[in-house]
């Protein structure tokens, strides 16, 4: 019978990392559903159900017709330093929204800079905060590296991004050196939890927020594993 010890030397050991460009913790920060509140409209406060993804390398946005109560995508979206802005077009006019974050689950901004605008991320409590603040955190890509294996540290390169409001995991095969999904990928709580198949062998790391770049864990329950965010 195979062991752990030896999956680790021959899986990890022609494992490479990869020179790539993630999302910054701007972008990873408003992925998800939100709540976008124009403030003092003629017609009072005005709610619009908003939601952005990452799709590969694209920043995608999508808010829900006030008429129609149909799901449709943003004309634009696009970061300008920390802030985002997107535009669409409602009731006939093209409109503008310009947010930044004011805390992890609360951003602020305004409307074709005439009106305040607040959005509130939409998710319920997890530990150590909403699901999606936590799903927001991982977004993009990582070198997770296993400490201590035998065949000494090993660097896992890893990506999540969020499609129609699901997270999405992928890594790189150490065989073909193809970047494949992951059989599973969820939050439980405040980490995330991820899993896939390595030479046949089921592998599952877990990894929780240390500080805006680091996220740290374990892998098999058996080894440190330190994840920094890829810029």
């Amino acid at each position: 019978m195979k062991s752990i010890y030896a999956l680790l030397f021959v899986a990890f050991f022609s494992l490479l990392g990869t020179n790539v460009h993630a999302q910054n913790a701007s972008e990873a920060y408003f992925l998800g559903k939100w709540n976008v509140s124009v403030k003092g409209t003629p017609n009072g406060d005005v709610t619009l159900p908003g939601r952005f993804e990452k799709n590969g390398v694209s920043l995608k946005g999508f808010y829900t017709d006030p008429e129609s109560k149909e799901e449709k995508a943003m004309d634009t979206v696009y970061l300008d330093g920390d802030k985002l802005n997107f535009g669409f077009n409602i009731a006939g006019y093209d409109v503008t929204v310009t947010l930044a974050k004011k805390d992890d689950n609360t951003a602020t901004g305004s409307l074709m800079g005439m009106f305040d605008v607040e959005a509130v991320r939409v998710n319920g409590e997890a530990a150590g905060g909403t699901v999606g603040a936590v799903e927001a955190y991982f977004m993009g890509k990582w070198n997770a590296t296993a400490k201590g294996t035998p065949n000494g540290d090993v660097t896992i390169p890893v990506k999540f991004e969020s499609k129609e409001g699901k997270i999405k995991g992928t890594y790189v095969d150490p065989e073909s050196k193809e970047e494949k999904a992951m059989t599973g990928v969820e939050v439980d709580g405040a980490a995330l939890k991820m899993s896939f198949s390595v030479m046949g062998y089921d592998i599952t790391i877990s990894i929780t927020k240390k500080d805006e770049n680091t996220a740290t864990g374990s892998l098999m329950d058996m080894f440190e594993v330190v994840a920094v965010r890829v810029k």
